[in-house]
């Protein structure tokens, strides 16, 4: 479970990788296109964190991971599907002449039982 887990992350961690290069690919060709320079606009930078010290800083993505990932995976299932629990074994049916042959022999023993006044016969 563990290892499927971290096997999930790693391809899906590549997928974004690889979709990564493809949009910067696809931006390199839209600046161009338009005529601009590719480092005149910075990329929008959020504070998340401020102490004395430092203050930490992230890259704004227009989207969230959590998003990514679950644009990523839902597209083609990771792993293979689960097989189908098997059935259960279908119950064992009596056919009606066994039935009838057990009946014949259990009324003979209880007539016997009632023949010997109700007393447990012994066994034989």
């Amino acid at each position: 479970m563990k290892n499927d887990n971290l096997k999930q992350y790693v391809s899906a961690r590549k997928a974004l990788l690889q979709e990564k290069v493809q949009l910067e690919g696809r931006l390199q060709q839209l600046n161009q296109a338009l005529g601009q320079a590719l480092d005149q606009a910075p990329p929008a930078v959020a504070v998340i964190a401020k102490s004395p010290t430092r203050t930490v800083r992230r890259v704004k993505r227009g989207i969230s991971m959590k998003a990514a990932v679950l644009e990523v995976t839902t597209g083609n299932p990771m792993t293979k599907p689960v097989a189908k629990a098997a059935k259960p074994p279908k119950k064992r049916k009596m056919s009606a002449a066994a039935k009838a042959a057990l009946s014949v022999v259990a009324k003979a023993r209880w007539a016997k039982i009632k023949a010997a006044g109700g007393k447990k016969l012994k066994a034989v």
